[in-house]
């Protein structure tokens, strides 16, 4: 990439624009309404990635108290391989840790090897699965865990 890549919470001119990426990505997107719901409470973190004016990833992880659960987190089709879901997931680690989060969870397609390697890099391990968690298609998802290490 040859842009510079900004991390940065999200504002609610983003929502349009990330609601049309998960439309892109997602067998069952979010909506906008969803989106805008989740960046309106001050509790979750809602962080775009940024380049060239472009949002090219976003990632949400809802804070309830010392856990945290990521609902959703991509990255623009052009743009995969390029480090960005890694440096938004690290930047979203940080910030939860700094609100006191210390264990976070997120499920993930069993086919989806891509992102499973990319949570193990950033330090999540498997610890169980949810029978056909997802639909369009049918396929079970494993449940991924995160723990601060002092």
């Amino acid at each position: 990439m040859n842009e510079q890549l900004l991390i940065r919470f999200a504002t609610g001119a983003d929502v349009p624009q990330v609601a049309a990426l998960e439309q892109q990505i997602f067998s069952e997107p979010w909506t906008q309404t969803g989106l805008e719901e989740t960046l309106s409470c001050d509790r979750h973190i809602f962080l775009v990635a940024q380049t060239a004016g472009q949002i090219v990833g976003y990632g949400l992880l809802y804070c309830n108290g010392d856990e945290g659960e990521i609902p959703t987190i991509a990255t623009h089709p052009a743009y995969l391989h390029q480090g960005i879901g890694y440096t938004l997931l690290e930047q979203m680690l940080a910030e939860a840790r700094r609100r006191g989060v210390v264990a976070v969870y997120l499920e993930v397609r069993r086919s989806n090897l891509a992102a499973q390697r990319l949570y193990a890099k950033c330090g999540f391990l498997i610890v169980g699965e949810r029978r056909h968690f997802y639909r369009f298609p049918d396929e079970d998802a494993l449940v991924m865990m995160y723990e601060k290490k002092e």
